[in-house]
């Protein structure tokens, strides 16, 4: 399901002609994507280095279909209104909320409410960077690759049961989520949307 809403979304983008609303170019800016890309380098580092799991073609499979869908969702196709309608302040803030209550559902599947909750928590903070570096940098692709790493990360970490590397995924996400409040303050609260940052 997760690649069929991929490939629809792409095919709405594509048939509206909004691919470059939605993110899909070339950054015009790349200074937003070299804290997360570096720090989602060191986490992913330590993870690998506390050994792979034997699903890890699976797992690098399901990390870039996910990362790929939930960029293009919630940074590019959900984004796109709340810019238009209200500025890029609003669509991160609102973004982030949005990107925590849909990982909230979570429950519904593993009927763990309470580990839902606290995924639905950390990724209100990586919504704020998510769609904080989007905004400045103007483009999903590179977010898709540091997405997926982020999640190939913390998968390879929970395969082995690794406590330290949960402890510095979370450090990591407390500073990244610093980052997207960094970055949204120093974001006109509205201006013209055609797919640029600002």
């Amino acid at each position: 399901p997760v690649a069929a809403a991929l490939v629809f979304l792409v095919g709405v983008a594509g048939a509206r002609g909004w691919t470059r609303e939605v993110g899909l170019g070339r950054p015009v800016a790349w200074w937003p994507y070299l804290l997360p890309g570096l720090v989602t380098a060191v986490v992913l580092a330590a993870a690998v280095g506390a050994g792979l799991p034997a699903t890890l073609p699976v797992l690098l499979v399901n990390v870039y279909v996910v990362g790929a869908s939930e960029e293009l969702a919630f940074r590019g196709v959900l984004a796109r209104p709340i810019r238009v309608r209200a500025g890029d302040r609003a669509a991160i803030l609102l973004g982030a909320l949005a990107f925590g209550g849909v990982h909230a559902l979570n429950a519904l599947v593993g009927g763990e409410p309470g580990a839902a909750l606290a995924q639905a928590v950390v990724n209100v903070g990586a919504g704020l960077w998510y769609v904080g570096v989007r905004a400045r940098g103007g483009s999903i692709v590179p977010l898709v690759v540091i997405h997926a790493a982020w999640d190939a990360a913390a998968l390879i970490a929970l395969s082995n049961g690794a406590t330290g590397i949960a402890t510095l995924l979370a450090g990591s996400a407390a500073i990244l989520a610093v980052y997207g409040i960094a970055l949204a303050a120093r974001t006109p609260g509205r201006r013209p949307v055609d797919g640029a940052p600002v």
